[in-house]
């Protein structure tokens, strides 16, 4: 889900992934992993980064962060290497 949303938000400003991690200051391969799915829970500062860098304002980007925390406030984290709650 927010690796789909880091592509989106890409194309929409029309950059390469190149471009996203020097405006984000991170490495390419970074984001290739978040857009991949590789990377599925990033830190938050990185989130940070990253929607700063797709220009993200208001909504969207309250659904970008909601996205990179992947569950609502509330429900248990699920430990995927393990399947069991957290």
């Amino acid at each position: 889900m927010l690796g789909d949303m880091v592509r989106a938000g890409r194309r929409r400003i029309s950059v390469s992934q190149q471009e996203l991690a020097e405006r984000a200051g991170l490495s390419v391969r970074s984001i290739g992993n978040i857009e991949n799915g590789r990377i599925a829970t990033p830190r938050a500062s990185t989130v940070r980064l990253l929607a700063d860098a797709l220009e993200l304002a208001g909504p969207v980007r309250e659904a970008f962060f909601a996205a990179a925390v992947g569950r609502r406030s509330g429900q248990p984290r699920v430990d995927r290497s393990y399947g069991t709650t957290a």
